[in-house]
């Protein structure tokens, strides 16, 4: 067949039915909410965070948790711990808001990483290596980690010390910030945790824990303290509350969790830190949720 005459049916086709060669791109008609407060958490779909544990050991590969079997699927059981917590979440005592039951977050490991080394199993908090130079060496210069492992997932580092007590927090490696204050750089130091797992010590819930310091990263601060949304003094209220079970009070906090907090994280990992009332404007927390490569 000719192929002007083919060219001409084409386009005779094409006006006969409507349709245009020249395909332009749809417009988004969503308006992006610039507070967290018009999350609409009905619409929501659940949003899960990319974690990977590291394990630090000595030279030898020892003085933490071992890459066996049992040691794994402890870790693998607080994440799920977590999981459940923040699917049914308790009513908040006072009600704050309305009771929504699942928060729609999750957790999902990615991978458990096991490092013998004796820098890394004596990084403390403050001293000549510590927690900071450990994130340093073992993620950012790290050649062994995929470029979604680093950008995408929380990093839960885990330093082989036996300290005197069991303690977590964010690292923060930005210049005039604090630790404590969100995911600036995606990471979470702990020490204790094995001495959680041999009983040496006792605490409330690893995995509510894990989600409380996730929380901090989440936009939410302490919520007996008045820094931030969705704390309990907002407004006129009393501060400190008592009587509370929120899961973001500073010491042995509950299962609670209100509407706003759950609000404001939604707001954080779906679109950014575009809300100038959140305590962490510079978090990137919202890379966090990116699914895992499929290969």
């Amino acid at each position: 067949m000719n192929f002007k005459l083919l060219f001409f049916l084409a386009i005779s086709f094409c006006v006969l039915l409507g349709c245009s060669i020249l395909q332009t791109p749809l417009e988004s008609t969503e308006r992006i909410p610039y507070s967290f407060q018009e999350i609409d958490l009905e619409k929501e779909n659940i949003k899960s965070l990319n974690l990977i544990f590291h394990v630090f050991n000595d030279s030898l590969g020892k003085g933490n948790f071992q890459d066996t079997a049992p040691d794994i699927e402890w870790l693998r059981g607080e994440i799920r711990g977590a999981n459940q917590f923040l699917s049914n979440v308790e009513k908040p005592v006072p009600l704050v808001g309305n009771y929504i039951k699942d928060s729609k977050i999750r957790f999902r490991i990615i991978d458990i990483k096991f490092w013998n080394s004796n820098n890394g199993s004596k990084a403390r908090v403050y001293g000549e290596y510590d927690h900071k130079d450990l994130y340093s060496e073992f993620v950012l210069e790290n050649d062994l980690l995929s470029e979604f492992e680093k950008k995408h997932c929380v990093h839960i580092l885990l330093s082989g010390i036996k300290p005197r007590a069991y303690g977590g927090r964010n690292i923060c490696m930005t210049r005039g910030c604090k630790d404590g204050f969100g995911f600036q750089n995606n990471v979470l130091y702990f020490e204790g945790m094995y001495q959680v797992y041999t009983k040496e010590f006792d605490i409330w819930g690893i995995g509510t824990h894990i989600a409380h310091e996730v929380g901090h990263g989440l936009g939410l601060g302490h919520y007996e303290h008045r820094l931030g949304p969705c704390t309990s003094c907002e407004g006129y209220k009393p501060c400190p509350l008592k009587a509370c079970n929120n899961f973001m009070e500073s010491n042995d906090g509950g299962n609670g969790m209100t509407e706003c907090q759950m609000k404001l994280m939604h707001h954080l990992l779906k679109y950014g830190p575009i809300d100038t009332t959140m305590i962490n404007p510079n978090s990137r927390a919202h890379y966090l949720i990116k699914d895992p490569p499929t290969e």
